[in-house]
């Protein structure tokens, strides 16, 4: 549940009936992107929200490759309303469930593995070859990223951000964005090296 959390955080959305005739929405649903490349992702969700006995839509892109995972249940989007209070229905309001501080290492680790299967990338090898195992999330949510960073270091794992100012593509204009880089190693065993100590003996100091 902890990696479903994950995947709608970088490629999910919520739609809910609205008196706004511009929008379009007239029933209660929770969307999912995949890569139609992402049989397996597909797959996998299909059957889980099968299994719960929901009614799942998946509905092709006629150009893209990419496929929309459509569960249309009130109480579904109500709950995951109430996991992510602050989202609005934007790229920029995503943030993590509002429980995240709590979850044991193990959950947090499944969370953060879903944003990385949806919104992430890994890089194995840089330009001259050298070997990066560097993992990277990308948002317009500083907030999001933020919350991630704070993540990472319950995981003991070090990471950086940096900024990709607004720009055109075309006629369209792309947000600004971050960036999260983190290394692949340090978050698969969960000590960065040269970056976290274990404390082993802990001696009394007397005045």
């Amino acid at each position: 549940f902890m990696y479903l959390l994950g995947r709608f955080t970088g490629d999910g959305w919520i739609r809910q009936p609205s008196s706004d005739k511009k929008s379009g929405y007239d029933a209660y649903a929770l969307g999912l992107a995949f890569n139609s490349n992402d049989i397996d992702g597909i797959t996998r969700f299909e059957k889980y929200f099968s299994n719960l006995g929901l009614n799942v839509c998946n509905y092709k892109h006629k150009k893209k490759s990419l496929n929309q995972l459509l569960i249309h249940n009130k109480s579904l989007v109500n709950l995951f309303r109430s996991f992510f209070p602050d989202y609005n229905n934007t790229s920029n309001t995503k943030h993590l469930p509002y429980f995240f501080r709590e979850l044991s290492d193990e959950k947090l680790t499944h969370l953060i593995n879903g944003i990385i299967d949806s919104d992430g990338y890994k890089k194995e090898k840089s330009k001259c070859g050298n070997i990066l195992n560097r993992l990277s999330i990308d948002s317009s949510s500083y907030r999001l990223i933020c919350e991630l960073k704070e993540a990472l270091l319950f995981l003991k794992t070090k990471s950086s951000v940096s900024t990709r100012a607004a720009f055109m593509r075309g006629k369209y204009k792309c947000k600004q964005s971050y960036k999260l880089r983190f290394s692949k190693l340090d978050f698969k065993n969960q000590i960065g090296e040269g970056y976290f100590s274990k404390i082993t003996n802990i001696k009394e100091v007397k005045e």
